[in-house]
Parts: C-alpha cells; sequence; structure tokens
C-alpha cells in the first residue's frame, strides 16, 4: 500500500486505465487507434501531474503543457517522429 502523508493517510488505489474504441475506429483513423495503443502513465507519473496540478493551482491544460515540456522522454514514443516535432516546435514557440 501507498499512503499520502499530508495529513490523514489515505490508500491510494493503484491506476488502471481501459482503452476502448468503436471497431470502426481501425478504419476510420487507425493513426488514433495505434496512439491509444502505445499511450500509458504510471501510477507516479500521474499522481505528479496531479500534485503539479495541486501545487500550481492550474488545470488540465497547463499540466498538459507541463508535461509535454518535462516528459519528453515518455510521450514521444506514444507518436511519430513527425507529431513529435510539431509539438515540440509549438512548445517551443
Amino acid at each position: 500500500m501507498k499512503y499520502f502523508a499530508k495529513s490523514n493517510p489515505i490508500y491510494i488505489p493503484p491506476l488502471s486505465l481501459d482503452k476502448v474504441v468503436n471497431i470502426n475506429l481501425r478504419d476510420k483513423a487507425p493513426d488514433i487507434v495505434e496512439f491509444l495503443g502505445d499511450f500509458g502513465l504510471s501510477q507516479e507519473q500521474v499522481n505528479e501531474a496531479l500534485l503539479y496540478m495541486r501545487d500550481n493551482e492550474v488545470e488540465a491544460p497547463e499540466a498538459a503543457l507541463w508535461f509535454l515540456s518535462n516528459y519528453e522522454v515518455i510521450w514521444t514514443k506514444w507518436v511519430s517522429l513527425d507529431v513529435a516535432d510539431k509539438v515540440k516546435k509549438a512548445l517551443s514557440g
């Protein structure tokens, strides 16, 4: 078990993420299906993002930009080189 030791210890259950798509998506958007198949975050990564949101009082869009800026080694495994280059360019300018 893992505990959050801020005030009252609580149990944090393991993260479980089920990815479900319509069967027709394979033909209509195979790139999206591939992305979803590759996408994944650990419990620790999710917790870190949630703590960032709390500590910096930001919403999900700002946290997403923070994640993309700080965890390139993770998210670039989910996308093609072309997409990764476009995201990096957008983040830098």
